[in-house]
């Protein structure tokens, strides 16, 4: 509810032929840090630097295109904004569904690793330059 109501836009309904299969949230943020997981984010930060995909989940029978729609949905609103970046953390081996829709794996300092760890094994930040589709 919290990241409603940060950022309205980000949050969405996906829907596929007619139903809902799942949703997705998305703020602006800065690249390089990861938001604080199973936290409030209290606010968001001034000058952003990128879109962060927060969570997209999708019904097992409702994939295939969907989180594409997202992402692509996502990408409008940036440029109004000002940000040219969005990024997420790939968990759970979606690694290759994101590499699908135009982000690649950042290498983490040593910061970013430690917050990645409580993400779990295979936890990977991952960037899109919308100025590079």
């Amino acid at each position: 509810m919290e990241k409603m109501q940060l950022y309205p836009p980000g949050c969405r309904v996906l829907v596929a032929e007619d139903a809902i299969a799942g949703y997705g949230l998305a703020h602006p943020w800065k690249l390089h840090r990861i938001p604080p997981l199973d936290g409030f984010l209290e606010r968001l930060p001034e000058n952003a630097e990128c879109l962060y995909v927060h969570d997209v989940a999708v019904l097992p029978d409702r994939r295939g295109g969907v989180a594409r729609d997202y992402v692509a949905g996502i990408a409008e609103l940036a440029p109004a904004s000002g940000i040219a970046t969005l990024a997420l953390v790939s968990v759970y081996a979606t690694r290759p569904l994101w590499e699908h829709l135009g982000f690649r794996a950042v290498t983490a300092d040593g910061d970013l690793r430690a917050k990645l760890a409580c993400y779990g094994e295979g936890a990977t930040y991952m960037l899109h330059d919308l100025a590079a589709t």
